[in-house]
Parts: structure tokens; sequence; C-alpha cells
């Protein structure tokens, strides 16, 4: 896999991947827009469930107005909003795009709300995370090195198989507007 740190030590976002933009907000919330992890302390397993865009921004117009103004306010507040109006307005649009759930209502409603997986399976749900190199560096950051032996648990598997594909597939074709979302999304 190429780098993805240039020479200066700056990231090189022509080489990240879906990994390299959801892990630092996994590492600062515990959540990024595509999933979040936690350990369960009770039941002693890794819990992998939707991220902060769980609701269709294109149905839930008050949830949409909302997070439009959010997202405004941050590059606002970062001063890009006026030297780069179109970029973050194809960005949002693009975030409301990606927000689109495209399930199968019988699927869904067959479909268990929380199952448990193995890494290997959770691999082949979502192959665009390198999920063992998440692990290791979010349970390395809080001290719990002793998670190789726990059970994972995934709530929404095919919403998550679905949103993993949408994601990929955006970063391939607009990473552009992918990156502009995502760092603002960051910083609100």
């Amino acid at each position: 896999m190429p780098s993805t740190q240039q020479i200066d030590g700056a990231p090189n976002i022509e080489n990240m991947d879906l990994t390299d933009f959801c892990l630092p907000a996994i590492m600062q919330f515990g959540y990024s827009l595509l999933f979040s992890i936690d350990i369960d302390p009770r039941a002693r397993s890794i819990n992998i469930s939707p991220g902060s865009l769980w609701f269709d921004l294109t149905t839930d117009k008050t949830q949409c107005k909302k997070d439009k103004e959010k997202f405004s306010n941050a590059a606002s507040n970062l001063g890009i909003l006026e030297s780069h109006k179109t970029e973050i307005e194809a960005a949002f649009q693009m975030r409301k795009n990606l927000s689109r759930k495209n399930e199968d209502p019988k699927s869904s409603q067959s479909q268990e709300f929380k199952k448990n997986t193995t890494l290997k399976e959770l691999n082949s749900i979502c192959p665009e995370i390198r999920w063992r190199s998440v692990f290791a560096k979010v349970f390395k950051e809080v001290e719990y090195e002793d998670y190789e032996g726990l059970p994972i648990t995934i709530e929404r598997e095919e919403q998550l198989k679905q949103r993993c594909k949408q994601h990929a597939s955006a970063l391939q074709t607009d990473r552009k507007y992918i990156m502009h979302w995502f760092y603002v999304k960051f910083l609100y």
C-alpha cells in the first residue's frame, strides 16, 4: 500500500484510504461518519455500530437543515466557506447522498440488529476499512491492548456493508469533496 505520509510529514491525501479518513475521528470521539467502536465492559466485547451518519438526510428534512447549518458554520469558522463555497456545497451534497438508505425493507426487517462476528467476517463485510489497524491504534491509545481475544458484535451489518461501498466509491470518484466533508465534519 502506498505511503500516506509525504517526506515533509504532511498527509499524502491522494494515497489516503477510508481508514485514514475515519481513524482521526474514531481516535478523538470513538465514532466517525461511517462507524463507531467501543468496548462493552459487561459483555467484554468490541462493539461496531453505525457512525454519526445514521439518519437519511434525503428524507429527514429537519435533520438535513440542522446538519447543513452546522456544516456551514464549521466551514465559516475555518474561514473557508466563502473562498470554497462551491466545494463546501458539493461536499454537503455528497454527505446528503451518502446518507441515503438503500436497504430493501424486507431484508432490513429480517436482518438481525446485532450479531456476533469475527475479524475475518468484519473484513469481508467492510474490506474498505483496515480493521486490524483500527483496533490496534484505538486500543493502544486507551491502553487496552488485550483486545485480540474479545468477541466482536456488529450492529446493522447490511447498513455498514452498504455505507462502506458507498464511501469507498465516493473516495475514488470525488476525493476532493469527501476530503472537505470529512475534515469539516471532524471539526464540528
